[in-house]
């Protein structure tokens, strides 16, 4: 009898040894440790910033949509504290920052918060690194051409079944790829209920991650420096599509952590000057 105690108090202790280890590792993959590329870099973070109190003033009140615009600004704030992690020094504006705002900042993070027809065609000039996953914007940053589900679009409905949390590296050793396998498929988010961006970039893009069996859906893609982009532009800085939605934000798995991670880590480096 005594040994059957035993055994199963054991047992016991093993689970919660593995618990608490699991534990351990989500919370290592949801927290990332200051980085050299980042530690003190300037970076200002757009996110909408109205909405929600405008729709809280109206009457009568709509109790879902508000609900849905607290967890995209709750989640808002869990994409700047994991930018703060790194190491970055983060500032927030919304749509329209004045210049002096933007002013001396090293990246620019663009949340898909934003109203995408509220945003001035100057992002597409700025010679500041831009990492967004607002695949409305790609167009407007000449990511991608401007034809929406052929150039660029979602998949998934907030709450439905028809995402797509699976993605496959294409282009394995590039930081971008943040260390994840070619042999292996990538899980992005927790299930299928989830919401991911996507886009068709031009030639001159570098191609890290698409979704799985469509190869022509880019979740991952950037331009170096002086790159060729949409329309025959030149990318005045690294530019970066990643493919969260930010309402989704807290159910990103590690793989896509890491994607997040190298995204904003590799824009804010200087790139390689040739000899």
């Amino acid at each position: 009898m005594f040994n059957i105690f035993f055994r199963g108090l054991l047992a016991c202790f093993i689970g919660l040894a593995f618990a608490a280890q699991l534990v351990g590792s989500c919370h290592a993959a949801s927290t990332p440790a200051p980085h050299a590329e980042a530690t003190g870099r300037q970076l200002l973070y757009i996110m909408n910033l109205r909405h929600l109190e405008l729709v809280k003033s109206e009457v009568p009140g709509d109790a879902k949509l508000v609900k849905r615009l607290q967890k995209v600004a709750d989640n808002d704030q869990k994409i700047i504290a994991r930018l703060k992690s790194l190491g970055f020094v983060v500032s927030t504006a919304d749509e329209h920052p004045t210049s002096d705002v933007v002013t001396g900042k090293d990246l620019i993070v663009i949340s898909n918060s934003v109203n995408a027809k509220e945003m001035s065609g100057r992002y597409a000039r700025l010679a500041v690194p831009i990492v967004t996953w607002a695949s409305d914007l790609y167009p407007v940053l000449r990511m991608t051409g401007s034809v929406p589900a052929e150039d660029y679009g979602t998949t998934g409905t907030v709450g439905g079944k028809d995402g797509d949390r699976f993605a496959s590296i294409v282009n394995a050793p590039h930081p971008l790829a943040g260390g994840l396998s070619a042999d292996a498929i990538q899980d992005l988010y927790a299930d299928n209920e989830f919401v991911t961006n996507w886009g068709k970039p031009a030639l001159g893009a570098i191609n890290i991650a698409v979704i799985e069996g469509y190869p022509d859906r880019r979740l991952v893609f950037a331009y170096e420096q002086g790159a060729s982009m949409a329309g025959d532009t030149l990318a005045p800085a690294r530019r970066v599509a990643y493919y969260v939605n930010t309402e989704d934000f807290e159910e990103v798995q590690p793989a896509g952590f890491a994607l997040f991670d190298a995204a904003v880590l590799w824009a804010v480096k200087a790139p390689r000057r040739a000899l």
